[in-house]
């Protein structure tokens, strides 16, 4: 009986030491994942900014750009 008593105690010696671990590793998963997140959110914004200025680009000289065209023909 005492054995056991002396198993649980040391199991739970070595979960209370592995519980901070494991958050800290949980809080940078998402410090990774919000990172990621705003790195797609400004990847988005520039794309669209770019097809704008593009669109606008091509509405002023009267044509509109085909796919097949490149987007930094003048």
């Amino acid at each position: 009986m005492i054995k056991l008593q002396i198993v649980i105690a040391i199991i739970t010696i070595l979960v209370s030491m592995l519980l901070p671990a494991l958050n800290g590793a949980r809080n940078r998963a998402r410090i990774t994942s919000c990172t990621n997140q705003f790195k797609q959110l400004g990847a988005a914004i520039f794309y669209c900014f770019v097809s704008k200025i593009e669109l606008l680009r091509s509405s002023r000289s009267g044509r509109i750009l085909m796919k097949t065209e490149s987007c930094h023909e003048s």
